[in-house]
C-alpha cells in the first residue's frame, strides 16, 4: 500500500528536525511539502540534506500567500486532488501540520477533512523559551478524523438497517469502509454487510 504525506513547512532548523522525525515515523512512498518563499530557500534544504530523505520521493509547492487561509486551503485541495490522480486513496495519505504557519496548518487541515483524508500528525515535545519543540525531544501524535465519521455512517447504516432500509444501509457501510482500515472497524461492517444481504 502507498502512502503519501503532505508537510506544512515553516523556517529554522529545528522545524526541519521534526519534519524529518514525522517522515520517519510515517515513512511515506511520497511527499508533498507546502513551503513559503523563505521556506524553500531556509529549512528545505536541511530537510533535503537529511539522510531521511534519501530515496524518497517528493515535490515542492510555493503557496501564494502563507497567511491567507481560504487560499491555503484550495491551494491543498489541489495537491490532495493531484494525489488522488496519482492513486493515493485518501485513507492513505496523512498530513503534518506542525511546522508552517498558523493560515498554513488551518488551511491544510481544513483541505485535509473536506476531502477526507485518513491521517493527520503533528509533532509534540519539550518546548524551548521561544515555544519550540526542541530537536530530540519528538513524539508523533496522530489522529484519525474519518474515524469519527465513518463512525457516525455506521450508526446511520445501522438505522437504516432497522428500519428495513436495506439498500440504502449497504451504500453507506461501503462509505464508511472506504474511510479507514481498522481491524475492528472492519468486523463491524462485515457482521452489518452480512446482515444486510441475508
Amino acid at each position: 500500500m502507498s502512502k503519501a504525506i503532505i508537510i506544512t513547512v515553516g523556517t529554522g532548523e529545528t522545524v526541519s528536525h521534526g519534519i524529518c522525525c514525522a517522515i520517519r515515523q510515517q515513512n511515506p512512498n511520497y511527499i508533498v511539502f507546502c513551503l513559503t518563499k523563505e521556506s524553500e530557500v531556509k529549512t528545505l534544504p536541511l530537510i533535503l540534506q537529511d539522510e531521511t530523505m534519501k530515496d524518497r520521493k517528493y515535490d515542492g509547492f510555493i503557496l501564494k500567500d502563507e497567511n491567507d487561509v481560504e487560499e491555503i486551503r484550495f491551494e491543498c485541495q489541489q495537491i490532495i486532488e493531484g494525489l488522488f490522480k496519482k492513486n493515493f486513496a485518501p485513507k492513505d495519505i496523512v498530513v503534518d501540520y506542525t511546522p508552517g504557519t498558523k493560515a498554513m496548518s488551518a488551511g491544510v487541515v481544513l483541505a485535509a477533512l473536506d476531502k477526507k483524508l485518513g491521517t493527520l500528525v503533528y509533532v509534540a515535545g519539550k518546548r524551548n523559551k521561544n515555544g519550540r519543540v526542541v530537536s530530540g525531544t519528538e513524539k508523533v501524535i496522530s489522529l484519525e478524523p474519518n474515524r469519527t465519521y465513518a463512525d457516525s455512517l455506521f450508526k446511520g447504516a445501522v438505522d437504516l438497517f432497522n428500519s428495513c432500509q436495506f439498500d440504502s444501509s449497504l451504500e453507506i457501510v461501503k462509505e464508511a469502509q472506504s474511510l479507514i482500515s481498522d481491524i475492528d472497524f472492519a468486523e463491524k461492517i462485515s457482521l452489518l454487510k452480512d446482515l444486510v444481504s441475508a
